[in-house]
């Protein structure tokens, strides 16, 4: 841990800026794109739409294939549409942290804080899902937890 405090302390504020922000995006990349291909498959709206129907009472087999047709267009649209505003905001904290914006400092201060272990223990879920995307998301989150030191040595209150 001391070697990466170091490491950080050596970069000039706007290097380290420049490596945050990087990660960040990767990271986002990796979250955003993960999510949505786990949610925007077929499969995955016909289980979502068979097990609402059946809370209600109801059978999917006698709903019409163009109210499921629709359903799942609109299902795809609202998670796109989600998705990318949550690509726009982080864009915007990180545009705004790049010219010094308190706000964005505490911000990317808390997604270092709190996001790198959450993605880590995201990482550990996927993985013992039986899939080989959560050893990204073990890195990538250890990469965004580590970027904590570098807030701390460049962003003293």
């Amino acid at each position: 841990m001391e070697q990466l405090k170091q490491f950080y302390a050596q970069l000039p504020k706007k290097s380290f800026l420049t490596v945050a922000t990087v990660v960040l995006i990767l990271c986002d990349v990796l979250i955003l794109g993960y999510l949505y291909f786990k949610f925007s498959n077929e499969a995955f709206f016909q289980r979502t739409l068979g097990m609402s129907m059946e809370l209600n009472g109801l059978s999917p087999a006698h709903m019409d294939p163009e109210l499921v047709s629709s359903l799942q267009i609109m299902f795809h649209k609202t998670l796109v549409i989600m998705l990318s505003l949550a690509a726009f905001y982080h864009v915007i904290n990180y545009v705004c942290w790049w010219n010094d914006k308190k706000f964005a400092t505490t911000y990317v201060k808390f997604l270092t804080t709190i996001g790198g272990p959450l993605i880590i223990l995201w990482g550990f879920g996927i993985l013992s899902a039986g899939s080989n995307v959560g050893l990204l998301f073990l890195v990538m989150g250890a990469a965004v937890f580590s970027l904590k030191l570098g807030m701390n040595v460049h962003y003293k209150e």
